[in-house]
């Protein structure tokens, strides 16, 4: 018998040894759940929100502890705001590579 010939039975078994294998890996791993309806709302309005919120607070801080003009706080909130979208294409950039996967 040549040392290169493997028998059948033992092709079969590290075949099943394989499957078994894949398996329990994929069982192991969570998969990611697909985010749809309410799930991505709630992550567009936090992102939206926090650079608002963000925004705001730093502008406040600024305001009311260097004494400044009040367009300040104005400014601020505007670039929380335009963090904010930029935030929010992030997500949708990155929810929408998931689904082409």
């Amino acid at each position: 018998m040549d040392s290169q010939e493997v028998k059948p039975d033992k092709h079969e078994e590290l075949k099943e040894k394989i499957i078994a294998l894949n398996q329990k890996i994929e069982n192991s791993v969570p998969h990611q759940r697909k985010q749809e309806g309410i799930g991505v709302l709630i992550g567009i309005l936090s992102d939206l929100l926090g650079g608002l919120i963000a925004g705001g607070v730093i502008g406040f801080v600024i305001y009311h502890f260097f004494e400044t003009k009040l367009y300040i706080l104005a400014i601020f909130i505007f670039l929380g705001g335009i963090a904010g979208v930029f935030n929010v294409y992030k997500y949708m950039h990155h929810l929408e590579k998931g689904r082409k996967e």
